[in-house]
């Protein structure tokens, strides 16, 4: 599902010429390598991440036990 969502959000921010926000998506392969490595939680390779958004989703997994606890 994210994959087609991704190159929709591409297509749209292409039509609507809104460059900054192409250029926040970045190339796919490497959205989807900081996505894969932040879901995972992969706190080895957090310095590998390319994208803020990909970096803050990495920050939430982590702290997501923390928040949980009663």
């Amino acid at each position: 599902m994210t994959i087609p969502c991704f190159f929709d959000a591409l297509s749209l921010a292409r039509i609507a010429e809104a460059n900054t926000f192409r250029e926040d998506l970045g190339e796919a392969q490497d959205f989807f390598q900081d996505i894969q490595i932040a879901k995972l939680g992969h706190s080895d390779q957090f310095d590998e991440l390319t994208m803020e958004g990909a970096i803050r989703l990495a920050e939430l997994i982590v702290l997501r036990p923390f928040l949980h606890r009663n």
